[in-house]
């Protein structure tokens, strides 16, 4: 019915998904490589901090003995210092990356998705890329933003199997829920 992944998204998005209201999320204080942050997870979400060597990831509700996850990483860099080149560099290398694990994985590309500018509030924006494939018969779909708050710019990456694809409204809020504290 659905040719790829990011079309079967676009279906959820527009007709089955309903996001949890960033008004009933629970804002927990974190602490990732020594910066202070907020984020909002709904019901049912539990953040766990230094996971697999991963600062802070939020992990969702299990389905077929998987759960979406979200990371997040201070990358060190600045605003200033992240420009749209730079961006780009980023994106060549995510892709190089990306063919390069999936041979290692006998896996299938789908699509890449390249760089977008984003734009949650008037407080965080950024850039996402992003990447579709199959492994062992499985799909996913993974998205990785370089955020802009308090002009440090943090990486926020989701990577979500088929059967999670309902969550992806939730992910998205979930995202746009990050708070830099001073």
């Amino acid at each position: 019915m659905f040719k790829c992944l990011s079309t079967l998204l676009v279906f959820i998005y527009s007709s089955i998904a309903v996001a949890v209201p960033i008004s009933s999320l629970t804002f927990q204080d974190q602490v990732i490589q020594d910066k202070k942050i907020k984020i909002g997870l709904p019901k049912g979400w539990e953040a766990v901090k230094n996971l697999y060597g991963l600062p802070l990831v939020a992990l969702g509700p299990w389905a077929n003995d998987s759960r979406p996850a979200i990371t997040w990483m201070f990358t060190g860099m600045t605003k200033k210092i992240m420009s749209q080149s730079e961006f780009q560099k980023i994106f060549v290398d995510f892709k190089k990356d990306k063919e390069e694990w999936l041979k290692g994985h006998a896996g299938k590309l789908v699509k890449f998705e390249g760089p977008t500018a984003t734009s949650f509030n008037d407080k965080l924006s950024g850039h996402y890329i992003g990447a579709e494939f199959v492994v062992n018969e499985i799909s996913f779909v993974e998205r990785s933003y370089y955020l802009y708050c308090n002009d440090e710019v943090y990486n926020v990456k989701w990577n979500i199997r088929e059967e999670h694809l309902k969550y992806s409204k939730d992910i998205e809020t979930i995202v746009g829920s990050l708070q830099c504290v001073r």
